[in-house]
């Protein structure tokens, strides 16, 4: 419960900047994640991406592609 109200008033505090600060505080933040996350591949895969021999059973790359989600269909 602790944890919760010190969240609310710094989101409290946080709408009371300036749009600016907000902005540099938005930044400061997003670096302090990505130093503190490790990214061993930071360019997105698909499925298709997977493909070949997995736990002794083979499948095609049409496979993975027949899998993919598409919400736009």
């Amino acid at each position: 419960m602790e944890d919760e109200v010190k969240y609310e008033k710094i989101i409290e505090q946080a709408r009371e900047l300036s749009e600016n600060d907000q902005l540099r505080l938005i930044n400061d933040l997003s670096a302090s994640l990505r130093n503190q996350i490790h990214y061993t591949d930071q360019t997105s895969r698909t499925s298709a991406d997977y493909y070949g021999a997995m736990r002794g059973v083979a499948y095609e790359e049409s496979d993975f592609e027949a899998a993919e989600w598409h919400p736009e269909l």
